[in-house]
């Protein structure tokens, strides 16, 4: 059977936690073998680690292209956790800057408000799967230095040794793909009147870096042909490359809407997309059948490097913030999973 005939529309990749954790996510400690973690509530957790800013610069790779080289420690700044089973929310559930010594300790909740309410703020922050960002602006240099976990952690009690490398950089943001579609025309944008989209799809638009959650909220609009705003709610993927829009109800049937993605979206360091990007699709009937999905890498055998990711393919996109992985043995964390929309 001809693999790319039958898988020939999405493909993703899942970064295995543990392997990345061996790579710079520190050395943490206690878990579930600790839930009270040394006079905490149970299944609540308190997060502590060292935030360094690298001496490279990433400006010509962007933020995954640096080599690691000395660090110093990252003084004054802020540091949020977030909740990776929520990505609706896109505030930050807990939030500290770090010392002089770039130490830092989150315990509390926070932003509960801009959260749905769904939680009370200083309370302490349970068990769960949780990424981590943290930044400081230099007015020195005019860059912004960030620190990203780009995978999902289950945190459980006392975790101490949670360290995170910030680079600085002055890489630009790119759109490198809207509803499933990697190849932009001729002006930048994608799709087209005739491009088919299910009534009942959720819009995905993917990055080439880490972008600012919030941005997403005033700097992407969709809209039908009368320039009525669909109306919905925005989630961010975990590794901040990927933002989600669902419709609160089904779109129109047979009607052409555009996606426009304003040049005030920024990335992390924040750093705007060069240029306005638009996308236009027309609505079809809604999608009932479950998409077909298979394990592409690696081949089924022993002695499987650690650091090997997971990929795999659908014969159409799926929403990768419902994607989740088991496996026996565990992999580790919860891995985060990014979309690569070719055939391999």
């Amino acid at each position: 059977m001809n693999f790319c005939r039958l898988f020939y529309r999405w493909v993703l990749i899942v970064v295995v936690a543990a392997a990345m954790s061996a790579c710079g996510g520190g050395g943490d400690t206690g878990g579930a073998g600790d839930p009270g973690g040394g006079g905490l509530p149970a299944s609540t957790t308190k997060i502590s680690g060292t935030v360094t800013l690298s001496s490279i610069a990433k400006s010509t790779k962007g933020y995954r292209g640096a080599i690691m080289m000395a660090t110093s420690p990252l003084n004054l700044a802020t540091v949020q956790l977030y909740n990776a089973d929520k990505p609706e929310w896109l505030y930050p559930v807990a939030e500290t800057a770090t010392d002089s010594s770039g130490n830092y300790t989150l315990e509390k909740l926070a932003n509960a408000s801009n959260n749905s309410g769904a939680y009370t703020d200083n309370d302490p922050i349970p068990t769960g799967n949780y990424t981590i960002i943290a930044y400081k602006y230099s007015p020195i240099t005019l860059l912004m230095s960030v620190a990203v976990q780009e995978y999902v952690k289950k945190f459980d009690g006392v975790i101490t040794g949670h360290d995170l490398t910030a680079y600085d950089s002055s890489q630009v943001p790119a759109v490198v793909s809207m509803f499933g579609i990697v190849d932009k025309n001729t002006d930048g944008s994608f799709g087209s009147p005739s491009w088919p989209l299910p009534q009942n799809a959720a819009i995905q638009i993917t990055f080439n870096m880490a972008m600012a959650r919030s941005s997403v909220l005033n700097s992407v609009n969709i809209k039908d042909g009368l320039n009525n705003s669909v109306q919905g709610i925005w989630k961010v993927a975990p590794d901040l490359l990927s933002a989600v829009f669902y419709p609160t109800a089904s779109l129109a049937l047979d009607t052409v809407y555009t996606v426009t993605v304003l040049n005030t979206v920024k990335n992390v360091y924040g750093k705007e997309i060069t240029a306005t990007v638009t996308g236009q699709f027309i609505s079809v009937a809604s999608d009932t059948t479950p998409p077909n999905v298979a394990l592409a890498e690696p081949a089924a055998q022993t002695d499987v490097p650690v650091n090997t990711s997971i990929i795999l393919a659908a014969n159409e996109a799926l929403d990768i913030n419902t994607f989740s992985i088991t496996s026996t043995p565990s992999i580790g964390d919860k891995p985060a999973c990014r979309e690569r929309q070719r055939c391999v």
